[in-house]
């Protein structure tokens, strides 16, 4: 149905997922192993299954062809793993700029409480740590979640919690 690629330019990663209406393992395991040997710089295969039939491109499935299960890359040097369904900014060097830009001009301290709404990965959040008291991201796609949560404990960010719940709702 699909083709997702998601590249980690600083670091030279890409990750590849072939998004299908159903699972097949058999065709996208040669698919993969042919990716994997005439592009090294894929570390991630993954195949996505999403059965409907209406114009949302991933589904709820994820099935890895690799044994990495994510993307790492760098921002301004913090670390990122990022999954396949995860929401992250394509272009990383205007996220940099917008990211550094949101931490000058926040006015927070050690005594701020931050809430990180649709949070992502948690990225605003991790750029944020440093300065803030704590920090509190909350974001509808659980896989995401997991990524903020592994994020926070790659970059030593103590001070920040992840919660998965709709924005709207809670």
């Amino acid at each position: 149905r699909y083709l997702l690629i998601r590249i980690a330019e600083p670091d030279n990663r890409a990750m590849v997922v072939l998004v299908t209406s159903k699972r097949s393992y058999n065709e996208l395991h040669h698919l993969a192993a042919f990716i994997g040997k005439e592009v090294p710089e894929v570390t991630v295969i993954a195949q996505n299954v999403n059965p409907s039939t209406g114009n949302t491109i991933l589904g709820n499935t994820d099935h890895f062809l690799t044994r990495q299960t994510n993307l790492e890359t760098t921002i301004n040097g913090v670390r990122f793993l990022v999954s396949p369904r995860s929401f992250f900014q394509i272009n990383t060097g205007s996220a940099g700029i917008i990211y550094n830009l949101v931490n000058e001009l926040s006015g927070i301290s050690k005594d701020s409480n931050v809430l990180d709404l649709y949070c992502g990965v948690g990225a605003i959040s991790l750029f944020l740590a440093p300065k803030a008291g704590n920090i509190l991201g909350i974001e509808v796609v659980e896989s995401a979640v997991e990524d903020a949560r592994r994020n926070a404990r790659l970059n030593r960010a103590a001070n920040c919690e992840f919660e998965a719940g709709d924005v709207v709702e809670e």
